[in-house]
């Protein structure tokens, strides 16, 4: 099954959005394109990927 998600584009700190991201446990790919997620946002996705 493919599912795509759209997270709406927000100015200002989007680790709200990670901390989202990071809970997808059957999320297979990522990208990231123009986003302004932390360094903290970015390492709790890294940190719950399974692989």
């Amino acid at each position: 099954m493919n599912k795509q998600y759209f997270l709406e584009q927000k100015w200002g700190n989007n680790d709200a959005d990670a901390e989202g991201i990071a809970g997808m446990h059957e999320l297979r790919s990522l990208q990231l394109v123009a986003n302004d997620l932390t360094n903290k946002g970015l390492a709790a996705i890294l940190e719950n990927c399974p692989r």
